[in-house]
């Protein structure tokens, strides 16, 4: 498993959640989800996140346009 950053200090890597632990933390202004078992945090999308979908759109709508 990738080393991510630990939200809960005495939390082991490796530890495996219930949905009743998830339930308990308190991790303000961040999206949880499980899976099997382990915390997984999604961080919001950035500018550059932004920038790569505006331009796959333009070359989308283009293409749709052209044809």
């Amino acid at each position: 498993m990738p080393d991510h950053p630990r939200y809960i200090d005495r939390m082991s890597a490796m530890a495996l959640l219930t949905a009743e632990d998830l339930e308990r933390l308190n991790l303000p202004n961040k999206r949880t989800e499980l899976v099997r078992g382990a915390l997984i945090v999604r961080e919001p999308a950035g500018f550059k996140h932004g920038v790569v979908a505006a331009r796959l759109a333009a070359m989308l709508f283009n293409h749709v346009e052209a044809h």
